[in-house]
């Protein structure tokens, strides 16, 4: 008898599109932490790598980078690369 080995089971790739916005133009609505959590979110995946997902693509897009035009390119960045078997996040921080 050949002995077959179990297949093995490739882990799933991880795309982030993650936007920040703690600085507004008006003074009072900006917020203390909405950037750093965006930030903070992506590195904690990041940590990941290797254990839970594959490989790992992230787009951060913090206060003024978190442009309509850079989100709305952002988003097309994630549905192309996203892949059946693979994850795809989008994170939100700052006012709605």
């Amino acid at each position: 008898r050949t002995r077959v080995p179990p297949p093995t089971q490739t882990k799933p790739s991880l795309r982030i599109l993650a936007v920040g916005i703690s600085k507004y133009r008006k003074p009072e609505y900006s917020l203390t932490f909405a950037a750093k959590d965006a930030n903070d979110f992506v590195s904690a995946l990041l940590e990941q790598r290797g254990s839970v997902y594959g490989s790992i693509e992230a787009r951060n897009l913090i206060d003024d980078k978190a442009t309509l035009r850079n989100i709305h390119d952002g988003l097309a960045w994630l549905a192309e690369k996203s892949t059946a078997g693979g994850v795809s996040i989008v994170f939100l921080a700052g006012h709605a």
